[in-house]
């Protein structure tokens, strides 16, 4: 085992390697963390997210006409991805959980774009999108990877786009 290890530090691959080892371990460390919270926290905003893809799949519709809305029309929303999980799946807890990480799947790949675009290095690419999945903090974490993706992706890849 420390043979092959050396050898690899002695190709370089190691610092090649490195990186993409980061956004796997992070990549999993969100995937226990986002399990958890599916099935132990739940506020306001997310019931209501799940409610209206129960409400949707439900009636098979993509805008419901009998839903009164809180504060916003949800066009493109949290329950564009829940929505069609509903249909084949019973457990909300698993809904939440494979929904939220199709949503930071989603983060992941609008970031990867831009930086792309901007012209980073691919180690900084990795990286960064390690950073993004972990929840340095309890706002972070409960606002932007477990409530706002769709808002996040959206204003990355429109931004870029556009060139503004």
């Amino acid at each position: 085992m420390k043979k092959n290890l050396r050898s690899l530090r002695a190709s370089g691959k190691f610092v090649y390697y490195l990186p993409i080892l980061v956004f796997l371990l992070s990549a999993l460390a969100s995937a226990a963390i986002t399990w958890y919270i599916s099935g132990n926290l739940l506020d306001a905003d997310a019931s209501s997210e799940l409610v209206l893809a129960k409400h949707l799949a439900d009636t098979r519709q993509l805008l419901s006409r009998d839903w009164v809305y809180s504060t916003e029309l949800r066009v493109f929303q949290m329950q564009l991805v829940f929505a069609p999980l509903m249909l084949f799946l019973d457990s909300w807890r698993l809904v939440r959980f494979l929904g939220t990480m199709i949503l930071q799947s989603l983060y992941v790949l609008s970031f990867v774009y831009m930086a792309r675009k901007a012209g980073f290095r691919r180690q900084t690419i990795w990286y960064g999108a390690a950073l993004l999945l972990l929840p340095v903090s309890v706002t972070y974490g409960r606002i932007v990877l477990y409530l706002l993706l769709p808002h996040l992706h959206h204003h990355v890849l429109f931004h870029v786009r556009d060139g503004s």
